[in-house]
C-alpha cells in the first residue's frame, strides 16, 4: 500500500491539485497543472459519446534494504489486473475542453464513476475528496483524449513534438514521434521522463507505443511501461496495455 499512496502523492504533486493529494493509487504519469475548475453538477442528458476499453494492467515492486553486516536485502511483490475502462462523454465545452465520467473494474483496481473535466490542453481536473481518484492508466488516457491532443499536426512518419510536464521542483516532458500512418491512424512512440524532489526523490520514465485515430480524435490501442526509482530503494514497474473495444461515433 505504501507504494500506492507515494505514486497518487507524486502525480498530486505534479498536478498542483490539493484535492488529488488524498488519493491512493499507483504511480501515475505527470500532467500539466490542473487549472480548470470540475463542475459541481452533472449533465441529466445521455452521453453524447460513449468508449469502451480493455485494459490490463502489470505492478511489480522491488525494494533493496540494508541487511546484516555490508550486505543488502532485496523484497519483492507485484500484481496482475485485468478488466475495461468505460468513459461517457458528457459535453463538449466552448474552450475545448470536453467533460466525462469514467469508470474503472480491472480486479484490485476498480474505480466507480468519477466525473472529470479534461482540458483541450489534456489537463485534467476532478475532486478527489468528494469523487474516487483516478488509477494510473485512467489518467494517460484520459489525457489522450483531449480534443487538442493530436490538433492539426502532420502524419507524416517522423513528425514529432513534447509536451512540458514541470510543476514546481517537479520536472517532466512527454516526447511523441509518428513512425507510421494508414487509413487515418498514425502509430505513435511514446516516452516520458520525469524526476523532482517532492513529495520525495524519485525518477520515472515511460516508454511505449499509440496507434491514434486521428478522424476520430481518440487513441484505439495503447502499450507502455514505466519504471519509478524512489529515494527510499523502491523500484515499481507498471505494464499497461488498453485497446477500444467500442466507440459510439463508430456505427
Amino acid at each position: 500500500m505504501a507504494s500506492r499512496l507515494l505514486g497518487s502523492v507524486v502525480l498530486a504533486a505534479l498536478l498542483g491539485a490539493p484535492a488529488l493529494a488524498q488519493s491512493q493509487q499507483p504511480s501515475a504519469a505527470p500532467t500539466p497543472a490542473a487549472t480548470p475548475t470540475a463542475p459541481s453538477a452533472v449533465p441529466s442528458a445521455a452521453p453524447i459519446r460513449t468508449l469502451q476499453y480493455t485494459v490490463a494492467v502489470t505492478v511489480s515492486q522491488t525494494r533493496e534494504s540494508a541487511g546484516n553486516g555490508n550486505g543488502r536485502t532485496l523484497t519483492a511483490g507485484g500484481y496482475e489486473a485485468k478488466g475495461t475502462i468505460s468513459v461517457d462523454v458528457l459535453a463538449a465545452t466552448l474552450d475545448g475542453g470536453l467533460l466525462v465520467d469514467t469508470t474503472e473494474n480491472a480486479a484490485g483496481r476498480m474505480e466507480p464513476k468519477t466525473i472529470v473535466s479534461i482540458g483541450g490542453d489534456g489537463r485534467l481536473s476532478y475532486d478527489a475528496k468528494q469523487q474516487a481518484p483516478l488509477s494510473d492508466e485512467q489518467t494517460a488516457l484520459l489525457r489522450w483524449l483531449a480534443r487538442t491532443f493530436y490538433a492539426d499536426r502532420s502524419t507524416d512518419p517522423g513528425t514529432a513534438w513534447s509536451v512540458d510536464l514541470n510543476s514546481g521542483p517537479n520536472k517532466g516532458v512527454e516526447r511523441y514521434r509518428v513512425i507510421s500512418n494508414a487509413d487515418g491512424k498514425v502509430d505513435l512512440e511514446y516516452r516520458l521522463e520525469a524526476n523532482g524532489s517532492t513529495p520525495s526523490t524519485y525518477t520515472l520514465t515511460r516508454s511505449g507505443t499509440i496507434v491514434y485515430d486521428t478522424k476520430l480524435t481518440v487513441p484505439v490501442q495503447v502499450s507502455y511501461r514505466g519504471d519509478q526509482h524512489d529515494r527510499g530503494g523502491a523500484t515499481t514497474t507498471t505494464s499497461v496495455a488498453i485497446n477500444l473495444t467500442a466507440d459510439s461515433f463508430s456505427r
